[in-house]
């Protein structure tokens, strides 16, 4: 399966892009353009992805839909009881996408999961940007 990824960076390198004087270039000032763009496909009720994100880091009205992964492999799994037995430093963050994604844990795709004509469908500048404004 192929799929796109979606990541942001660590709060610590944005806010440093501001130190340098780019004002409002820190995480804070930039989290509402991440939002702005995003469209958040929340998991499933039934999801082992249920408690891994919190939905004031994301955007619900954006062009480009993001999901959570539907399944886990096994070894991904494995990896992921190991590193939480490990400790601290190497369990998951309680939402990658709110600047601190040090540890483990599964990235959002940019895959289209809501209900209609293209669930299941990448979701990327093309069909987010592009396509809907090509008549303009």
């Amino acid at each position: 399966m192929n799929f796109e990824t979606y990541s942001r960076g660590q709060t610590a390198d944005y806010d440093d892009w501001a130190k340098l004087g780019n004002k409002g270039w820190d995480f804070k000032g930039l989290l509402p353009y991440f939002k702005k763009h995003e469209h958040f496909d929340g998991p499933a009720e039934d999801s082992q992805f249920q408690d891994k994100y919190e939905l004031d880091f994301h955007g619900h009205d954006g062009p480009i839909h993001t999901a959570l992964p539907t399944w886990r492999p096994a070894q991904e799994r494995a990896w992921l009881e190991t590193c939480e037995k490990i400790g601290k430093r190497m369990e998951s963050p309680r939402d990658a996408w709110s600047g601190d994604h040090l540890g483990t844990y599964s990235s959002l795709a940019t895959i289209d999961r809501s209900p209609g004509p293209f669930n299941g469908t990448r979701s990327y500048a093309t069909t987010g940007y592009l396509l809907p404004n090509a008549g303009r």
